[in-house]
């Protein structure tokens, strides 16, 4: 915020009530008429240092900085100890770019006056901007000390409390801005930021919701609600949210592109492709429009020549994009192009969606920094090797295939990763060390590197993927779960897990219900074991009411542990998923898998085929972009009719 001009003058008479009169006009935005008063001040008194600050202000205004600057010079010059001038200047330099120059402005402006809050303020906003967020603290302790009900002061920290991921903090900095000004929009507004990013968004939606009472024509505050309805899965809301922040700002990029992706949530593809349009016709260096755009084309509608083209398009405009390097890390691996897919998939660590996706994801400070990224045989040969996990479990289990590989390379391989396979792995990997990774310490070793990264190592061809099984429950457990099992009545006993992942990995598009597996439940020579995670007891005793062999099932407490579930998949003649862990544990311990996966199937499955490179047991059967599950249920069906015994 920027302090008033001196307005004292040598003459206290006439020329006082001319100077009132322009500064009148000043500020009614009468430009024009405050620089002929100010001017004609000048000619009888040259050396108003007030009158040259002014002037300066009323070019600023024009946009002419340049002269504004000179004009500010000036003034300064004439009477250096104005603090005010000084500060005039620090704000003019930072519209300009010159952060650096800007800052020596309020230090001088300061030392004149160190009990003004708003200097002090003002130097905390543009340390802030600089990313010096620890220096922008101080400044804004200052503002603080001097005037305790200075509202933006306390607001401007909360927002550097924020940067400085100290959330509870800034949350109650945030309320402490508020109460000293209810009015202040702003700091409403910026708590709703906070509180999206935590994740908490009925409490984010409570927020610009009190924004937009206190200040109606918000645009930004309408689109971040909007991102909260989406939070909330209330895409339609959302969409109304967007179209009243474009109402007000039509061109606005953020609420374009976040609309896009509701009216995706929503089906309404087409919709959504005019609305990234949208967004790329107004901003046309806008990759985020670009790569939405392929992010619809691949996940959604399973066009894969064309995401790729939006997502080579995206990067043209920013090379650096992480969404565009993480669509096309994903085709290519799909498509099996190994060797440039694990490049591309090394940027997923920049990618923030990834990071709120991936399952317990390494912490900040061990990527990119300590880990080594891409990493290559050459660069871990004789090292002590950490691997921390990441991403969901099945993903782990997948990647485990990689760690004898390693083992031979490393001097030595410690894992940190999911506590429920570490019994399971250990016994597997006996080379390897399995730790609690709340417990992990980085500085420990030569290199850290997140286990999906192995595959850009040793992973770099389909000749590359040995197939076969490597994990085995303990003979000891594998016992206790034949015994659980029970003799087999002369059926083939056929393990059945139908849903997969969650909301935000496409759960709708992966699951079945049990109704739909109904094909398979008719078999003559068949029975059933319910693999599916979760708590499905009641699931299963009401759906066993209608059938006349019914589905045996354990408690999820006891299959929690992998080695449990390695054990009772190793049981059974054969298991039917979809795609989920299950299939995972069934390939690394090469039991035959009848996999059901939608048409845009993740990338471990492959675009195309009826085999997983990583694994030579899993069998693969694709719902087609037209088509629907009781047709693949069917073929599996079919297979499984044609077995004798």
């Amino acid at each position: 915020m920027r302090e008033q001009a001196l307005t004292s003058m040598d003459k206290p008479n006439r020329a006082a009530t001319q100077f009132a009169t322009a500064i009148q006009r000043f500020e009614q935005g009468d430009l024009r008429g405050a620089e002929s008063i100010f001017k004609d001040l000048l000619r009888r008194n040259p050396k108003s240092a007030a009158c040259w600050q002014l002037l300066g202000l009323i070019e600023q205004q024009r946009g002419h900085d340049r002269k504004a600057l000179e004009l500010l010079d000036r003034a300064i010059a004439l009477d250096p100890k104005d603090p005010t001038a000084h500060s005039n200047r620090a704000h003019l330099l930072t519209t300009m770019g010159k952060v650096g120059e800007a800052l020596v402005s309020l230090d001088h402006a300061l030392t004149l006056r160190p009990d003004l809050a708003q200097l002090h303020c003002n130097k905390g906003n543009i340390l802030q901007g600089l990313g010096r967020h620890a220096e922008a603290l101080i400044s804004f302790d200052a503002a603080i000390a001097v005037d305790p009900g200075l509202a933006e002061a306390h607001g401007n920290r909360a927002n550097t409390l924020a940067a400085l991921g100290r959330a509870e903090d800034a949350l109650a900095g945030f309320t402490q801005a508020i109460a000293r000004n209810p009015q202040f929009a702003e700091a409403v507004y910026n708590r709703g930021n906070l509180l999206l990013s935590l994740q908490r968004g009925a409490d984010a939606l409570r927020d610009y919701d009190r924004a937009l009472a206190l200040r109606p024509d918000f645009p930004e505050a309408l689109c971040n609600r909007g991102n909260a309805l989406q939070a909330e899965k209330r895409f339609q809301d959302a969409v109304a949210s967007y179209d009243r922040a474009l109402a007000l700002q039509p061109g606005y990029v953020d609420a374009l592109n976040s609309r896009g992706n509701a009216l995706k949530a929503l089906g309404r593809h087409a919709e959504a492709l005019a609305s990234y349009d949208r967004a790329f016709a107004a901003n046309p260096a806008d990759a985020e429009a670009i790569s939405n755009r392929g992010h619809l084309l691949f996940l959604d509608t399973a066009q894969i020549d064309a995401a790729l083209a939006e997502y080579d398009r995206a990067l043209a405009l920013d090379p650096a994009h992480p969404p565009a390097h993480q669509g096309r890390a994903l085709i290519l691996l799909g498509r099996g192009d190994f060797a440039t897919g694990w490049d591309a998939y090394e940027e997923r660590w920049r990618y923030q969606a990834f990071l709120a996706a991936t399952d317990d994801q390494p912490p900040p400070e061990v990527h990119p920094g300590y880990t080594l990224l891409r990493p290559t045989r050459a660069a871990m040969a004789g090292k002590d090797i950490a691997i921390l996990r990441e991403q969901g479990i099945g993903d782990e289990v997948m990647f485990a295939s990689i760690l004898n590989d390693l083992r031979r390379d490393a001097n030595s391989v410690t894992y940190a990763c999911e506590k429920r396979l570490s019994r399971l792995f250990s016994h597997n990997f006996p080379d390897v060390t399995f730790v609690d990774p709340t417990i992990f310490d980085p500085a420990r070793f030569d290199a850290v590197i997140p286990v999906g990264s192995l595959g850009y190592a040793y992973r770099r061809n389909r000749a590359d993927f040995p197939g076969k099984s490597y994990l085995a429950a303990r003979p000891a457990v594998a016992e206790a779960w034949a015994a659980r099992l029970g003799p087999g009545a002369g059926r083939k006993r056929i393990g059945i897990s139908w849903r997969g992942g969650t909301a935000d990995t496409r759960a709708e598009q992966r699951s079945l219900t049990l109704a739909q597996f109904q094909p398979l439940f008719d078999l003559p020579n068949c029975d059933f074991v319910s693999l599916q995670y979760g708590e499905v007891m009641d699931e299963i005793s009401a759906f066993n009411t209608t059938l006349d062999r019914p589905i045996q099932a354990f408690p999820r407490a006891d299959m929690d542990d992998f080695e449990d579930l390695a054990a009772l998949i190793d049981g059974l003649d054969l298991v039917v998923s979809v795609q989920n862990s299950v299939v995972h544990v069934c390939g690394a311990l090469g039991k035959e898998c009848l996999t059901m996966v939608p048409a845009n199937a993740e990338w471990r499955y492959g675009i195309a085929g009826d085999r997983m490179a990583w694994y030579d047991s899993v069998r693969l059967f694709r719902r087609t972009p037209t088509g629907d599950w009781a047709t693949v249920v069917e073929q599996v069906a079919a297979v499984l009719r044609a077995r004798k015994g």
